[in-house]
């Protein structure tokens, strides 16, 4: 029997808070699962699609030369890149600030993940976050995680040193945007595999 593919997991967030407006409020954790054999050459198509070196998709949300970028960027990422988008609607109970729905998600992804039979994720990579509490708090739940699961290990990453984690902040980016405006242009640009679970 031939071994499971080597993956690695990249990771990024979208999320809708509560407020006083009665707004609707979910989390969306998109994964992006590439081969490391296969990392240059996907970090390429992204760089031949996007020529600066930072890339924030909500930034580029906001013109209509951003959104001709961002449906670019979409198109561009290769077929063999497999994209799970993980979809919590509402918030946990209580949770005014989105972190106890976030460590929910990292919970039920790592386990998934850990539980799959296609293919093994060696390592998880999720955006560093500037905020202190946050990026303390991200490293309390990695902490925890790489202790209880044997794979995948969790550790943060700079997007302007990881183009990788730009695949998943266009995913969560396109998802949300089918969710709030019904815009469904963007999720149907990819070429990549992308499949919706909701926790």
């Amino acid at each position: 029997m031939t071994d499971k593919p080597r993956l690695h997991a990249f990771v990024d967030e979208s999320f809708s808070l509560p407020s006083s407006a009665g707004n609707r409020t979910f989390y969306i954790l998109a994964a992006a699962l590439v081969n490391p054999e296969e990392f240059e050459q996907v970090r390429s198509a992204i760089a031949k699609a996007y020529l600066p070196d930072f890339m924030h998709s909500s930034d580029l949300l906001r013109s209509a030369q951003g959104r001709a970028d961002f449906t670019r960027l979409c198109s561009s990422i290769p077929s063999t890149v497999e994209i799970n988008v993980f979809f919590l609607e509402p918030l946990l109970s209580g949770d005014r600030n989105g972190e106890l729905s976030r460590t929910r998600m990292f919970e039920q992804v790592c386990q998934h993940l850990a539980n799959s039979t296609e293919f093994q994720v060696t390592d998880l990579v999720y955006e560093i976050r500037r905020d202190g509490f946050m990026r303390q708090a991200d490293i309390r739940t990695a902490k925890r995680l790489n202790q209880e699961l044997s794979f995948p290990w969790m550790r943060p990453q700079s997007p302007r040193h990881e183009k990788l984690l730009w695949i998943p902040d266009i995913a969560a980016a396109a998802f949300r945007q089918s969710q709030i405006w019904n815009n469904h242009e963007f999720l149907e640009s990819f070429q990549s595999k992308l499949e919706i679970q909701k926790i």
